[in-house]
């Protein structure tokens, strides 16, 4: 935990009197710290800004930067957050000698559990909300992070079709988010060599990935390929419970399983299973047609050469309750 350091940061975040003592929530918080802030700004960007805040006796108030400065109080906001939201399981329980008891007495008594899930959402939502702000104060100023610019975390969508969150969201509605995208970015990449590149070839599609394309492949690559793999993203990563759909608006599943899981309903599962199989069938009429749309104008679009694909043995049946995505 090198980002957040005393219970009045903590406090100063998270509004409530839960607490004396740093050390309870320290467990919590430095879980929240490597999971979400360190995984998404990278280990060197993170480094950078844990040495600002201990040079500056571990206070905000000493760092005179000002991009620095509103960079870790970003960071302190999800720390808090999302650790108390860690620990709210735990506190609201005692585990002794006698098994697992809640807190009871004549003067209080425990929440009810439409209460308990209303402080988890908030805590969740200004945790992702937080989030969401430190990658645009980053992206917005790369060059005072230039670890972050240099990051695996940063650079890793470049390799990809799809680039950035605003381009994905021209395709799929995430709200722009930064956050969600990079989440989202393994199954891209999944995505694109297993659905993609059997279909168009790894060197025909490397060409999409280059600057300046233009007429019938800038139309195969926006009006087909992208939205294809989209919608084939979506459906796995909803599947897998990376994701919740919120409205028709995807968001990151920051809550864990526990959230994508705690309707155990038949309603549920299969309501799951139809949006990934919907989205499932869309994303492959997509490349479908890029590639007839391919084949109807070949003298235009050069450097394509027909694959052959060859299909395994392995057949996988789409399984929401277990995880289990075949696309």
């Amino acid at each position: 935990m090198k980002l957040i350091s005393n219970i009045d940061e903590v406090r100063d975040q998270v509004p409530v009197s839960m607490t004396g003592n740093i050390d309870i929530l320290k467990t919590y918080l430095a879980s929240a710290e490597n999971q979400f802030i360190k995984f998404m700004i990278g280990k060197a960007q993170y480094d950078v800004l844990a040495n600002a805040y201990l040079t500056a006796g571990k206070t905000l108030q000493g760092i005179a930067n000002e991009n620095i400065r509103e960079a870790i109080l970003l960071c302190q906001r999800a720390i808090a957050n999302l650790g108390y939201l860690m620990a709210l399981p735990i506190f609201n329980v005692s585990i002794g000698p006698s098994g697992i008891q809640i807190f009871s007495n004549t003067d209080t008594k425990s929440a009810f559990q439409w209460q308990v899930e209303d402080v988890k959402k908030s805590l969740q939502e200004i945790g992702y909300n937080a989030i969401e702000d430190l990658m645009d104060h980053l992206a917005e100023n790369l060059a005072e992070f230039p670890e972050y610019a240099d990051s695996p975390e940063f650079i890793r969508s470049k390799k990809y079709l799809i680039q950035n969150a605003k381009d994905f969201n021209e395709f799929y509605a995430i709200g722009n988010s930064r956050f969600t995208f990079q989440m989202l970015l393994y199954v891209i990449g999944r995505i694109e060599q297993q659905s993609v590149i059997p279909i168009f070839g790894s060197e025909f599609f490397a060409t999409l990935k280059e600057n300046g394309i233009s007429g019938k492949t800038a139309e195969l690559s926006e009006n087909y390929i992208k939205p294809g793999i989209a919608c084939l993203v979506v459906a796995a990563a909803s599947v897998e419970r990376i994701i919740v759909i919120d409205s028709g608006i995807v968001k990151v599943n920051i809550g864990g399983n526990y959230e994508a899981v705690k309707d155990t309903s038949g309603n549920y599962r299969q309501s799951v299973k139809d949006a990934a199989d919907q989205l499932t069938i869309a994303g492959n009429k997509f490349l479908q047609d890029g590639l007839n749309f391919l084949m109807l104008n070949l003298e235009d679009i050069p450097g394509f050469t027909v694959q052959t694909v060859k299909r395994g043995r392995f057949k996988a049946k789409n399984s929401p309750d277990k995880g289990l995505f075949a696309s």
